[in-house]
């Protein structure tokens, strides 16, 4: 549990980071909870801009990333389910491409997570992303 000071315990905490993208916009979701699973925190973003899955999942990770640090976090599992952005973000090789370029920022990003992991198995985050970027849409 998160004390009164934004310290940790020294225990890890597990942060999934999904996205939804719809015509109008895409939204972002982050869950901070702590190993045995208890829901933290939570924060959902949505951008009016739509891009493809990929920049999305890169956007929603960086977004967890300073999740975690503003709630000073220092042992962290990042969880999100794209493949790509996990396989880059984890082999530090040369890619020329905008992505890449932006993928070695986050590398280079100064928090002390300690994984990433790809896990398919945050569905209650997905539907409340889509729920959430459903609801925005609706009032647009």
């Amino acid at each position: 549990e998160l004390s009164a000071s934004g310290k940790i315990d020294g225990r890890f905490f597990k942060l999934n980071v999904d996205v939804a993208v719809k015509k109008r916009g895409t939204g972002l979701g982050i869950i901070v909870s702590d190993s045995d699973g208890f829901v933290l925190r939570g924060r959902g973003m949505f951008k009016d801009r739509v891009v493809n899955s990929e920049w999305a999942e890169l956007d929603a990770l960086i977004g967890g990333i300073s999740f975690a640090r503003s709630l000073n976090l220092n042992k962290v599992n990042f969880e999100m389910d794209c493949t790509s952005v996990v396989n880059r973000v984890r082999k530090a090789r040369a890619d020329i491409t905008f992505l890449g370029h932006r993928i070695k920022e986050v590398q280079n990003m100064s928090v002390p997570f300690s994984a990433l992991i790809l896990d398919e198995s945050i569905d209650a985050v997905k539907e409340w992303l889509i729920s959430f970027v459903i609801g925005r849409l609706k009032i647009v």
